[in-house]
């Protein structure tokens, strides 16, 4: 975790490529804004088991995330609610 001035700007990248936003992945600056998004993927895998953007290389992450391509399990029972959520 790191503390962020107000309107100041990040640049290192650590972490999971999986779980990161797309800003991280493609080397930009970035603010507190790519953990909102850090959180909704971790939404995504407790309410699915799974995260919702694969692949084994980072630029193949990057495209499903830029073409919003994700998948939800056909076996999953969720709400309408919890569906609206995950979308």
């Amino acid at each position: 975790a790191r503390e962020l001035a107000p309107q100041s700007m990040a640049e290192s990248k650590l972490g999971s490529p999986l779980f990161m936003a797309p800003e991280l992945l493609k080397g930009h600056k970035y603010n507190s804004k790519v953990d909102v998004w850090s959180l909704g993927i971790m939404f995504y895998e407790m309410l699915t088991g799974y995260t919702p953007f694969t692949g084994i290389i980072d630029s193949f992450i990057l495209s499903a995330m830029e073409k919003g391509e994700y998948w939800l399990p056909k076996d999953i029972n969720l709400s309408v609610d919890g569906l609206r959520l995950l979308n």
